[in-house]
């Protein structure tokens, strides 16, 4: 493919007058210079502003931007670091995600830990280097662990009517999203993308300290079709219709990993792997050798969340059960509790999931679901997911620029 400066893109009629007084702000336009990009990668940038403009009111990171890296991962095509600060650094990650259907567009900030311990904060040069060691996080087999050291952190409610019920990720790595019940019913196309989390519930009086409601969960596949675990014993691909087994349900729930815990053809491996044979060789693969709903103190609940968590984020607990039995606070998966944290569930999950075996027939009939449900949104894979990045791109923006 070819590289230019941002001169001669322009020169040539690829970039239009616009776009370059837009990517200027960013990157060097002069005829001479030696900086030389993808056509893709430049539009990118001019996209980015774009959304950086709508959005400084959900970003407000505040104080001069030092540095911006513009780039692409396997499982997000719209990502980028920022420096910012003057004398006082501060280190963040950006993940964008584009509007599908009756999905609105997502921009989520993280903060960057190491602030104090690994000596930044009034070091640009180590800041730098910080931000590239977040950017082959980010492309790595477990993006989720650009977070470490910092704890995972999930809070419960049991408010029925809460916003917050039953759960929801303290710093949004996954997002909790209520979906209209009879609208995404009808046409989940339109309210989840494939491998996200779905979840059905149904209030129940409590009076004993067990949950006041019942759940049932499943990963969307695409084209009206999940994947679920059931108090069989089995793991079943399934019809969307199938799905609805929780008799007088009335809340559906999308958790929807805004960071991939997981690579995405990872999590088609992994749910592939389990759904073999119909299940039996999950229910023997050393969680728990039968369905578990709840359990006792000293019993691992192996339920349908435990079968979702376990497959789409490679955590091993169920939100129904596991923080009842084990009075969980919240902030379990933390890199200071060897046993719970979110590498050590990654690779418990791996070494018991991954040592299964499953056909390639059934992960591309996975696959098929994936690719039909997005052919069905009748967008182009550039509107859905963005620009996919070939390279990297490092910019300094001028004194002025802000995001705030």
């Amino acid at each position: 493919m070819t590289k230019k400066n941002l001169y001669n893109w322009h020169r040539s009629g690829d970039i239009t007058d616009t776009q370059k007084n837009t990517i200027r702000e960013f990157i060097n336009d002069s005829p001479s210079s030696s900086f030389e990009y993808y056509l893709g990668d430049l539009k990118k940038v001019y996209y980015w502003d774009g959304i950086l403009a709508r959005n400084k009111s959900n970003i407000n990171i505040s104080g001069k931007i030092q540095e911006m890296i513009f780039f692409s991962a396997g499982w997000n095509n719209n990502l980028m670091t920022v420096i910012s600060g003057d004398g006082d650094y501060s280190v963040w990650l950006l993940v964008y995600e584009m509007p599908s259907q009756q999905m609105e567009e997502i921009i989520q900030k993280f903060g960057i830990t190491g602030w104090s311990s690994d000596g930044y904060r009034y070091n640009l040069d180590k800041a730098k280097n910080r931000a590239w060691e977040i950017v082959g996080k980010v492309k790595g087999d477990n993006p989720i662990l650009f977070t470490e050291p910092s704890a995972l952190n999930v809070i419960y409610d049991d408010n029925y009517s809460s916003s917050n019920f039953p759960s929801y990720y303290k710093n949004g790595e996954v997002k909790r999203i209520e979906v209209p019940f009879y609208s995404a019913k009808d046409n989940p196309d339109a309210y989840f993308k494939p491998l996200d989390i779905v979840k059905i519930f149904k209030y129940k009086d409590s009076r004993t300290g067990t949950a006041p409601y019942m759940v049932h969960g499943c990963v969307y596949l695409g084209n009206r079709k999940v994947v679920h675990a059931l108090g069989s014993n089995k793991i079943n691909i399934d019809s969307w219709d199938g799905f609805f087994i929780l008799s007088g349900a009335d809340k559906m729930l999308r958790y929807h990993p805004v960071v991939a815990f997981k690579r995405p053809e990872k999590i088609v491996e992994h749910i592939a792997k389990c759904s073999e044979d119909g299940g039996k060789k999950y229910f023997s693969s050393g969680f728990k050798d039968e369905f578990v709903l709840s359990g006792g103190e000293e019993v691992q609940a192996n339920n349908c969340e435990s079968f979702v968590n376990r497959t789409v984020l490679g955590l091993n607990f169920s939100e129904l059960a596991t923080r009842r039995i084990k009075q969980w606070s919240g902030s379990e998966f933390s890199s200071g509790s060897p046993d719970t944290s979110v590498r050590t569930n990654l690779n418990n999950n791996e070494s018991i999931i991954g040592r299964l075996t499953s056909s390639y027939s059934k992960i591309n009939e996975i696959n098929g679901y994936r690719n039909q449900a997005f052919a069905n949104s009748g967008q182009s894979q550039v509107m859905r997911d963005g620009i996919q990045m070939q390279a990297s791109i490092v910019t300094t923006p001028p004194n002025y620029y802000r995001l705030s």
